[in-house]
């Protein structure tokens, strides 16, 4: 999912999912889970997966600087890639 970050403004996403991965960014974010209040800073690379039940319900982005990203989020596991 790509998304467009803007200098000094937060940015909401409403989505459902139990692992996310950051594929691509211009520059290093900063990541709320669940309307927390710790800012996680993440760069390209960055994953996580929560364990069964656990799941996020939104993710909120911020940057200091304008910022373009793109994630993948779902309920899989995303360390494994089969390939035919």
């Amino acid at each position: 999912m790509p998304i467009t970050v803007k200098s000094a403004v937060v940015l909401p996403v409403k989505i459902i999912g139990r692992t996310f991965w950051l594929s691509k960014a211009s520059t290093q974010l900063f990541l709320q889970i669940n309307d927390t209040a710790e800012k996680i800073p993440i760069d390209v690379g960055f994953r996580f997966r929560l364990l069964d039940p656990d799941m996020f319900t939104s993710l909120t982005f911020s940057a200091a600087v304008d910022a373009t990203a793109e994630f993948y989020y779902g309920t899989a596991l995303l360390d494994y890639i089969i390939h035919p």
